[in-house]
């Protein structure tokens, strides 16, 4: 199966995917996916940078370095960072599995990672919109485990749903304790006799 055969089953098929890469041993077949995917969003990077013009020239500056320079570092490193990674985000996941009774071996929970984040991945140089392709991540992850670990739908669901909403609900307590305090810092005066 071809790199652009997996990218389309993965996008549009995950369930029998999911099922058909099962018996794949090792890291090899993901890794080299990961690798060729991944020169989509490095290529299109600039894209991006088009749109955060002030946070380059601001790298740009503090490297001093021309633009070009530091466009072409951004689109090495957001195609190498990623397979680095991978290995770790894969470690996390497959401790994060045992957790659960997951009984699978690292190589699975690498084929889980890499193989959800493709919509992350293929859209992650879009701004703003790529970002929103984390969701599909998300459901791909969940259909995912419930095929390579045979976990039910419902508890691979929860699994990640828990722990995802939580961080929400942190992010917004967090959030609103800053708008409180910005608010407050508005609305205070400094007495005239300071």
């Amino acid at each position: 199966m071809n790199i652009l055969t997996r990218a389309k089953q993965v996008l549009f098929s995950p369930t029998s995917f999911f099922s058909s890469i099962e018996k794949e041993k090792g890291v090899k077949k993901p890794f080299l996916y990961l690798a060729v995917i991944l020169i989509i969003p490095a290529l299109l990077y600039p894209v991006k940078l088009y749109y955060e013009k002030d946070v380059l020239n601001l790298v740009a500056q503090s490297l001093q370095l021309n633009i070009i320079v530091t466009a072409i570092m951004f689109m090495i490193l957001g195609y190498a960072i990623p397979l680095l990674v991978s290995f770790v985000t894969a470690f996390v996941l497959n401790i994060w599995l045992k957790a659960f009774k997951g009984k699978q071996s690292f190589y699975q929970a690498y084929k889980l990672s890499v193989y959800s984040n493709t919509p992350s991945y293929l859209t992650s140089w879009i701004p703003f919109i790529g970002g929103l392709f984390i969701i599909y991540s998300l459901i791909l992850l969940i259909i995912g485990t419930k095929q390579l670990y045979k976990f039910s739908s419902l508890k691979a669901a929860l699994i990640y749903l828990i722990p995802t909403i939580i961080i929400l609900v942190f992010l917004l307590i967090l959030v609103f304790i800053a708008y409180l305090s910005l608010a407050s810092l508005q609305t205070f005066t400094i007495p005239s006799g300071f």
